[in-house]
């Protein structure tokens, strides 16, 4: 039977997300979540966790895109922005690396403040972490501290995402591929930080709709110790919350039966990585 890490995104994001997020792993429907420690919900919404902390892998989910940051010396170099801006700034090495050192280690202060411990892993929320300058940092940064803590690191690397060209997420997965996934996964390698074998779970949100259908497809690509990234969420009103639609349909399959069918048809079991 293949293992795989089921992971949800975004915890303490807002309450909608957290509440879903907990109801999935009182049901033993996840084996992960990333928890975004800049969000105004994280304090509270942190006490949450702490019955799961054997239970489950949770991890940072490093944001440099929503919200304000926790640093000071991210707010006077230049504070959050879109993604969009990110990309471009990252490309053209415009990024301030001190200050988004600063930012990481605040963001790791406050996961450790509320958990009494390190992440057992750190990802990036809209994959960042994985960008240039960005990149950099968190392998120094885990070096520093998260190595000895025998922490992992989220790789989205998926080179077989560009033979893939009759998927209807081709090119939101290439496009993720192309920002730096495969530099990202040598330096792991060359580095021997632990990390996961594939990762999966991209698909167009304006789909979720069809997400009972799609999901299947992520569990076939998944590879033994393989992350396939989820987002779901309960019903709520968040007028910035741009996915709320869609995380509702993912959490209703994943608390339905044809999510444990699904798994069996697929021979998979959803596990903790180590």
């Amino acid at each position: 039977m293949k293992k795989i890490i089921l992971c949800a995104d975004d915890y303490g994001q807002n309450e909608s997300i957290s509440q879903a997020i907990i109801a999935l792993l009182e049901k033993n429907r996840l084996s992960a979540t990333s928890c975004l420690t800049t969000s105004a919900f994280w304090r509270a919404h942190s006490a949450k966790l702490k019955p799961f902390i054997n239970q489950v892998d949770i991890g940072l989910h490093f944001n440099l895109t929503e919200g304000k940051p926790l640093s000071d010396a991210l707010k006077k170099a230049h504070s959050f922005m879109s993604l969009s801006k990110l990309l471009v700034r990252a490309y053209w090495r415009l990024l301030n690396a001190k200050a988004i050192e600063a930012e990481l280690n605040a963001q790791l202060d406050e996961f450790e403040l509320a958990l009494g411990r390190l992440p057992d892993f750190i990802d990036g929320h809209q994959h960042v972490h994985q960008l240039p300058v960005i990149r950099q940092v968190v392998l120094k940064v885990y070096e520093q501290r998260l190595r000895q803590a025998g922490s992992y690191v989220r790789c989205v690397h998926d080179p077989k995402v560009f033979f893939r060209v009759k998927n209807r997420n081709y090119i939101k997965s290439m496009i993720i591929q192309l920002l730096g996934a495969a530099t990202f996964k040598k330096e792991l390698v060359k580095r021997k930080i632990p990390h996961n074998s594939s990762f999966s779970g991209i698909y167009q949100f304006a789909h979720s709709i069809h997400y009972s259908r799609i999901f299947p497809q992520f569990l076939a690509n998944s590879a033994p110790m393989g992350i396939i990234m989820c987002h779901p969420g309960v019903v709520g009103e968040h007028a910035n919350d741009a996915i709320a639609e869609a995380r509702l349909l993912e959490f209703r399959y994943f608390e339905s039966q044809q999510f444990e069918w699904d798994l069996r048809q697929a021979d998979v079991r959803i596990g903790r990585f180590r």
